[in-house]
């Protein structure tokens, strides 16, 4: 059971952590949202250049069409398209990164507890959950040579503790959680509990 445990820990840094939505930021990069309502304001910032140019043809100015113009854009735009089809038939597509992607992006607005190692709001963060994932992997890999029940107690306080303080940490700095951030805690915790129940019918 125990081992069970340990497996479906490991499978949960793979779940949406926390939320995460990427925009781009007008051909300057890109801006990231860790909670919906900075996701909304980007979006309006995104979108404001479209929005002027409709105010504009709708206060009536007239919009001058140069057809010369929209040849020559016509006829690169064709053989870019037809470009990119021969380089698709040429390249076989990259399954590594779209599992890489999936792995750290599990959907369109989240990141995993892998992703959030890599690309969360702070250090803080980053460093607090990847210490719950090392020792997550500690008590799966090492389970045979971790003989010490005081051992797999310590190394799951650890991991609860990095886990809280990133959860803390999220909630100082306006990062929505998500349901597999809970999914973790309450395993961790459950546990934690079972270590400590082995200890107290040892000593019976």
């Amino acid at each position: 059971m125990k081992l069970t445990l340990r497996l479906f820990t490991i499978l949960c840094y793979f779940l949406p952590f926390t939320f995460f939505f990427v925009t781009c930021n007008k051909g300057m990069g890109f801006d990231y949202a860790y909670n919906q309502k900075e996701a909304d304001k980007n979006i309006l910032l995104e979108n404001e250049p479209s929005e002027s140019a409709s105010d504009t043809a709708q206060n009536g100015q007239p919009i001058l069409i140069d057809t010369a113009i929209v040849d020559t854009v016509t006829q690169n735009t064709l053989k870019g398209t037809a470009k990119i089809a021969a380089d698709t038939l040429q390249k076989p597509t990259d399954y590594v990164d779209i599992i890489s992607k999936k792995i750290m992006i599990p959907t369109d607005t989240s990141l995993s507890g892998i992703g959030a190692v890599f690309y969360f709001k702070n250090l803080t963060g980053q460093i607090t959950i990847a210490i719950s994932l090392l020792v997550s992997l500690i008590l799966l890999v090492a389970f045979k040579w971790l003989k010490s029940t005081n051992a797999k107690r310590y190394l799951l306080i650890t991991a609860v503790l990095s886990l809280t303080v990133f959860i803390i940490d999220s909630f100082i700095s306006s990062v929505t959680l998500l349901w597999g951030t809970w999914t973790l805690l309450v395993l961790l915790l459950f546990q934690l509990i079972l270590e400590f129940r082995g200890k107290m019918k040892v000593y019976r």
